[in-house]
């Protein structure tokens, strides 16, 4: 790791992995579940992402919105709304949503998943 830094619902990591010596970028997420908040954030951290362009990058953590409405267990009106930004987020950027292969959920009823 060669440095860290943060910004609103965001830390940044830049390093490099050991074996490869690559360099990457990776952002950790917690967006806030208010609809508006969030896609400020989205476009603050696409100007990020596309500032980067040909680097390897990362996004993860909880963005407080699903891609799709089967994404969701219980629908709730305003978040199934939201999926449609959140989308073009991740395609606007080049972003590849990694599936889950352990489990259909990563939280469930107020408890995360195993």
């Amino acid at each position: 790791m060669w440095s860290t830094s943060s910004f609103d619902h965001v830390l940044s990591i830049h390093g490099h992995f050991i074996q490869s010596n690559e360099e990457f970028h990776l952002f950790n997420v917690y967006a806030p579940f208010d609809v508006h908040a969030r896609q400020v954030l989205l476009e603050i951290l696409s100007v990020r992402i596309q500032a980067l362009r040909g680097k390897k990058i990362f996004v993860c953590g909880d963005f407080n919105v699903v891609r799709c409405r089967e994404e969701r267990k219980s629908v709730s009106v305003s978040v199934v709304a939201d999926y449609g930004p959140f989308n073009h987020f991740v395609d606007e950027n080049g972003l590849i949503d990694i599936p889950l292969w352990w489990c259909k959920f990563t939280w469930f009823k107020g408890m995360a998943s195993r």
